[in-house]
């Protein structure tokens, strides 16, 4: 395990899995119902579903205490410029720049060919994160957030404009959220991040409180659409990743982290042929040795596998963490897709991103022959993200 110089290793395993704590309904009357907008949608034979976020409680600990310090710049613009000269280990001052612990984990996906084809950094497409909220006040979103009368807060069947991250440190998913978007921003500096609640700190909600949010990003004219949340069964959502498919909106989403073969809902249903497997995304870990991430689920609907272990993020207060699960391997290609959304891509490959993504994967079949040998072929979806290969590809 790398140690980041000068500074405490902290890893994040923040809510129990659905398996783990059993499945429970919310009463419907304390869930708002699908927006207006979308009334057309029929969430005929789903009930509302608990929802806990991809990670793991006890299996890698609680967000340890301590912090990377401030952030020095006012922007992620510096962080992103078709060079990993970007990434030095210290800003010009002499600062520590704690984003440098990654570049192992960006030349893996080759991210830095990525960047250079992809010269607008996402320039103003806009990623909803539905999360656990965002700190709003983080340095590292300054002037990267869509306008405050886009955010919303859907936690416990209010409905506001302040998805700000709630709790303490104590509490097992504070920060969560926070730590996605700093994912994206590190990929697509330039998207625009559309903060949405619908967590709360203790990592649990429910699948129609997630599929209002997705039902309202896409409304507020989101492309992507990072959903890090999972449980052991269909509902409502996939009435809502329909519409918002159906929309151009592409859903990418955590595989669960139980280590097993198949990957949760709603991210099991990626891989359908219809309309919105077409535009969504399943996401698994994989780790620097082209390994499978012991904790990430496999097998049936997984498609594509990104960098989910001591990923350096953001964190509430200005700080900054490391963190672990495919929570956070998601927004890696959340923001690989908002790089390629930023580009005047070919005509021809317009609705097919995602199909043009699984296509550019790197294999991982030689680095994980023992998973092979037990379960046979497409275990590991389509490999490993190669994100210089799918910008090329789409060109």
């Amino acid at each position: 395990m790398r140690r980041l110089i000068g500074q405490t290793y902290l890893l994040a395993g923040l809510t129990a899995l659905l398996a783990a704590c059993g499945t429970t309904a919310e009463p419907s009357a304390s869930t708002p119902h699908l927006s207006a907008q979308a009334n057309q949608i029929s969430t005929t034979n789903f009930t509302d579903t608990k929802m806990v976020l991809s990670e793991t409680a006890g299996s890698f600990g609680a967000w340890a205490s301590g912090s990377f310090g401030v952030w020095a710049v006012g922007s992620f613009g510096a962080w992103a410029s078709g060079s990993f000269g970007a990434w030095a280990a210290t800003f010009a001052d002499g600062t520590p720049n704690p984003l440098h612990n990654n570049v192992n984990e960006w030349h893996q996906i080759r991210l830095a060919g990525a960047q250079t084809l992809a010269p607008n950094l996402g320039k103003d497409v806009i990623v909803a994160v539905i999360d656990t909220g965002i700190d709003l006040k983080h340095p590292a979103f300054s002037g990267t957030l869509t306008p405050n009368t886009t955010w919303r807060d859907f936690v416990g069947g209010r409905t506001d404009l302040d998805p700000s991250e709630e709790g303490t440190t104590a509490d097992r998913a504070y920060g969560h959220g926070t730590a996605v978007a700093g994912i994206i921003l590190q990929v697509a500096p330039n998207a625009r991040i559309l903060p949405i609640r619908v967590m709360g700190s203790n990592g649990e909600g429910n699948s129609t409180t997630i599929g209002n949010a997705i039902i309202h990003a896409v409304n507020q004219g989101a492309k992507v659409i990072n959903v890090s949340a999972v449980t052991d069964k269909d509902s409502s959502i996939s009435k809502s990743i329909e519409y918002a498919t159906n929309n151009g909106a592409y859903v990418i989403m955590a595989a669960g982290n139980q280590g097993l073969n198949p990957v949760q809902f709603p991210a099991a249903k990626s891989a359908q042929t219809n309309i919105p497997g077409f535009l969504s995304l399943s996401v698994g870990g994989i780790e620097l040795d082209n390994r499978k991430s012991r904790y990430s689920n496999f097998g049936d609907g997984l498609e594509v596998m990104a960098p989910a272990t001591d990923i350096v993020t953001t964190f509430p207060n200005g700080e900054m963490r490391a963190v672990k699960g495919t929570s956070f391997a998601t927004p890696v290609v959340s923001g690989v897709l908002a790089l390629a959304l930023g580009e005047g891509y070919s005509a021809d490959n317009a609705g097919q991103l995602t199909e043009k993504l699984r296509l550019s994967q790197k294999n991982v079949d030689i680095e994980n022959q023992d998973l092979l040998r037990l379960l046979g072929k497409k275990t590991l979806g389509f490999g490993l993200l190669d994100a210089e290969a799918f910008l090329n590809r789409i060109k």
